[in-house]
């Protein structure tokens, strides 16, 4: 399954678009080589957004130990560069007590910035970025191509949020964004993983979820979010989930037409996952964790991390 790897990884990475498995395999995997989870999802770090987010529940929290689930309290945020530092700051701790760190999630831009491979880490000002929030989002991208003609071309019109943050660096380092730095070792130090599953199974899965986010009450967890004061702008109330369910909310929406409006965001950046994780190098690529011999697997990566 396999090929001989030239390194000696000491970390493992699970890796994959939305509804892919990755949680239930790395709990497996972790039972197997004495792991410790580590979360890369830009919404599980925040306390309070469990169902939208599919966070690990309590007990398997429990059971395993997991890191940086529920570490950003409101009104802070959580951010690539921040999470890079954090997460290489839990692999030291692990290893340190000779336990196999466990790299799960699928936010390629977090993955990233753990690997500091083509991450750049820049100041912020929410100052400026309150202003440019007021600006619509067809004025911001124009603006951005005359300010980084290079920047804009890799960014999609309508992304309202890597306009915005393209515009803040230039705004606050005068010049287009250079051009990336090269990856530290860390990443020939991980065995890396990505899931990825049949476009029919996908598909499923992903209504499944949606409608399990429905059932579990994901209606009333954003209702006391809101009347808790959590802004309709915080980031994890603009993720898929939240969004849909924020503004079905307001327009009154019934659970079939925000579960629809979910299934097809989920579906939309499952495809932007799908394209971005082709392009990482993966040392073994499988289909959704329900078509895993988790034997074999296991008795393959026994050669690693035994």
């Amino acid at each position: 399954m396999i090929a001989n790897l030239k390194k000696k990884p000491s970390i493992l990475v699970i890796a994959g678009q939305t509804a892919s498995g990755k949680s239930a395999l790395g709990m497996e995997l972790a039972r197997i080589f004495q792991g410790e989870i580590i979360c890369c999802d830009s919404v599980q770090f925040y306390q309070g957004f469990d169902i939208g987010s599919a966070k690990p529940s309590i007990e398997e929290r429990q059971e395993i130990p997991h890191h940086l689930f529920d570490s950003v309290t409101f009104p802070n945020t959580m951010n690539a560069a921040i999470f890079g530092k954090e997460a290489r700051q839990c692999v030291d701790d692990i290893l340190s007590r000779h336990r196999l760190p466990i790299i799960v999630g699928g936010s390629g831009l977090y993955l990233r910035a753990f690997w500091e491979q083509d991450f750049h880490q820049f100041p912020a000002d929410p100052v400026i970025r309150n202003q440019l929030k007021q600006i619509d989002t067809s004025t911001l991208y124009q603006q951005l191509r005359i300010k980084d003609p290079s920047r804009a071309e890799k960014i999609h019109p309508n992304d309202r949020y890597r306009l915005i943050r393209a515009l803040e660096i230039f705004a606050l380092t005068s010049q287009p964004l250079p051009e990336k730095k090269e990856g530290s070792e860390l990443q020939s130090r991980c065995l890396t993983i990505v899931l990825d599953p049949p476009r029919k199974e996908e598909i499923d899965t992903i209504r499944k979820r949606a409608f399990q986010m429905i059932a579990d009450g994901l209606k009333v967890e954003v209702q006391g979010l809101m009347e808790k004061g959590y802004g309709t702008d915080y980031p994890p109330m603009t993720s898929i989930g939240y969004k849909q369910m924020v503004s079905g909310i307001t327009l009154r929406q019934d659970d079939r037409q925000i579960m629809e409006a979910i299934t097809i965001a989920t579906r939309q950046y499952a495809k932007k996952q799908r394209t971005w994780f082709k392009k990482i190098e993966a040392d073994l690529r499988l289909d959704s964790y329900q078509n895993i011999c988790l034997q074999t697997l296991a008795s393959e990566l026994s050669k690693y991390f035994a």
